[in-house]
């Protein structure tokens, strides 16, 4: 979580991406499941409510039974580099489709991809989870996802950041959040 940003999952990245992808990759899975299925709350409630419904604190139905199967969720990926592959392959195993976008891509989708785009937009209007990341290279990603980014995002979608400093508008990101347009 950001301490600046409440219920927004964000981490900065460097040049030592490619040596830890994998590990990266498993930090951007993690932040997915607690941004979907709200782990820290679930665990609480579960503890708290000892799987009874007949305790008078616990609600007839659980959180945990109100969210979303990834089965029936699109991962998208915007930024096919070293952490991107790595998400694409450990999602592919949890998400019912995984989708994705990088700048150039020609051809058929790599698996595990069902598909990809050189349009972020596509990627952002299809998919129910994002995880951002790429990082700045050049002027082509200052400022790449914004507010009108995060508008083209499906009402409750959630997204993940693994990006460099410059690319998403973090402000925007919030507010997005805040006006209940992003889950998190």
């Amino acid at each position: 979580m950001s301490e600046r940003y409440p219920n927004l999952q964000i981490c900065r990245g460097g040049s030592f991406i490619a040596d830890y992808a994998r590990t990266i990759a498993e930090w951007c899975i993690a932040a997915s499941l607690e941004l979907v299925f709200q782990l820290g709350s679930v665990t609480t409630q579960m503890k708290e409510c000892a799987w009874s419904e007949s305790a008078p604190s616990c609600p007839r139905h659980s959180t945990f039974g109100t969210r979303p199967a990834l089965m029936n969720m699109t991962l998208g990926i915007v930024g096919y580099g070293h952490v991107g592959k790595q998400v694409a392959q450990l999602g592919s195993a949890l998400f019912g489709s995984v989708v994705g976008s990088s700048p150039g891509v020609s051809g058929p989708a790599p698996a595990p991809l069902s598909w990809w785009s050189t349009s972020n937009d596509d990627v952002l209007r299809a998919a129910d989870l994002i995880v951002l990341s790429f990082f700045d290279h050049g002027p082509d990603t200052v400022g790449l996802i914004n507010s009108t980014a995060f508008s083209l995002m499906k009402r409750g979608a959630r997204v993940v950041m693994f990006v460099g400093s410059l690319g998403v508008d973090e402000e925007a990101a919030f507010k997005s959040v805040q006006s209940g347009h992003l889950a998190g």
